[in-house]
């Protein structure tokens, strides 16, 4: 019994890894996937049919993809998550206030997840898509969300994932991410200062639940340096900024505790 477990569990991180590969480096032939998962060519092969059958994967030309299959399951999922359901439109009308891409994020299993993004005017495109997990040390909304955990909490993190570098900026010691992090618990605000990305600055408020006064997700306005921060002091993000985060966010977190 205990062998057939272990195998069931074995099969199952095998199609995963399959999966992982597939979403970094797909379209991919049979050889080339097995290479990169270090598995026999054969255990590769059957893994991407099973996907194939049930849409999870699809055949192009020779060569392995993701199938739409995991949009459905993906949106599902998003669907069923209730910050998503109460800070959607508070995403959509911070997007249009500040003409800059707005997002909605929350935490799961130690990483900064994107639940939804929306880019409207001049915003550009800062490769930051929905469903992206990063480091939390490394954005305004991960650090929001640091702010409000528990310190033993912000300590499992790191010790799980490290404090790695992303850019010149990016806090890569622990004592200067918790003076950063009860800085941010002092004003309500985090700030991204090219930490994940060289040029792109973000500013970020968080969204609790009132009954247990946890953290649940955050909202954040993200773009390049030039457009998101005071003229005359070019270490402030700009104020009308700020405040459209927040006016957002408080609505968001309305509706959350209330609706």
């Amino acid at each position: 019994m205990t062998n057939r477990n272990s195998s069931s569990i074995q099969s199952v991180e095998h199609s995963l890894r399959i999966v992982t590969c597939l979403r970094e480096h797909g379209p991919i032939g049979v050889s080339a996937l097995a290479e990169r998962v270090d598995m026999p060519k054969s255990t590769v092969y059957v893994h991407l049919q099973t996907l194939r059958n049930n849409g999870y994967a699809i055949q192009i030309d020779g060569t392995y993809d993701l199938g739409l299959r995991f949009l459905e399951t993906g949106s599902i999922v998003r669907r069923r998550n209730n910050v998503y359901r109460a800070a959607r439109e508070e995403v959509d009308q911070l997007a249009t206030d500040v003409e800059e891409a707005a997002n909605l994020g929350v935490e799961q299993d130690g990483k900064r997840v994107i639940l939804y993004k929306a880019e409207l005017g001049e915003a550009i495109y800062d490769n930051t898509s929905t469903g992206e997990f990063t480091y939390m040390h490394w954005t305004a909304i991960g650090k929001s969300l640091l702010a409000n955990f528990s310190s033993d909490r912000v300590e499992e993190i790191i010790d799980q994932h490290g404090l790695p570098q992303a850019t010149d900026q990016t806090i890569t010691e622990r004592e200067q991410l918790f003076n950063e992090l009860e800085q941010i618990r002092e004003r309500g605000f985090a700030v991204e200062n090219e930490e994940h990305r060289n040029g792109l600055v973000a500013i970020a408020v968080p969204i609790f639940d009132t009954d247990s006064d946890t953290v649940v997700g955050a909202l954040s306005v993200s773009g390049p340096r030039q457009r998101l921060v005071d003229t005359a002091d070019e270490t402030e993000i700009k104020s009308e900024i700020i405040n459209a985060v927040r006016n957002r966010a408080n609505v968001a977190e309305l509706r959350y505790n209330h609706y």
